[in-house]
């Protein structure tokens, strides 16, 4: 068992919220732990499964969203706080890095693939956003409300505010 699965067993016992039937799927962590580093540092770590054998996934949640981000071309990284990861060697109050894709957080520390709706109920806080086409550091609400079909009348705050709540309700 990887460092990863236990962390989210764990986890999920905390939660009382079961999130193995997150767990990344077959073809997912097949192209994730084949992908190439590259990699000067060390001889050692020449792909991902290396760093997630080693179990090097769980302690450094930035770095791995990085490399993971390069067989996820369309990812975007996202740095915020869940909770459940403090104390576990993660981050000392919770901070930790994930990544977006098709409405879904794809965390490198549990290896899961969960909706963004869920993600939010169970304590995923979203706080910054890294736009990679652009470098640039973009709020949650600019990433999530862009989404908001547009209409031809203006859209106030309280209608996108409205429209995600929706959409959090369908998922659960």
């Amino acid at each position: 068992m990887l460092p990863s699965e236990i962390l989210r067993y764990n986890i999920s016992k905390e939660l009382g919220y079961d999130l193995t039937r997150f767990a990344w799927r077959r073809d997912l962590r097949k192209e994730i732990l084949r992908t190439s580093l590259d990699l000067e540092l060390d001889d050692y770590l020449s792909t991902l499964e290396d760093i997630f054998s080693q179990g090097l996934n769980v302690n450094n949640n930035i770095l791995t969203c990085k490399y993971l981000s390069r067989c996820l071309p369309d990812a975007q990284v996202c740095i915020g706080f869940f909770i459940p990861v403090a104390g576990y060697g993660c981050s000392g109050r919770g901070e930790h890095a994930w990544l977006i894709m098709d409405d879904y957080v794809i965390d490198p520390t549990l290896m899961v693939e969960i909706p963004v709706e869920i993600a939010k109920c169970i304590g995923y806080d979203f706080r910054f956003i890294l736009n990679k086409q652009s470098s640039t550091i973009i709020s949650p609400e600019e990433h999530f409300i862009k989404k908001v079909p547009k209409k031809k009348e203006k859209v106030s705050a309280h209608q996108k505010t409205l429209y995600l709540g929706a959409k959090i309700q369908q998922a659960m």
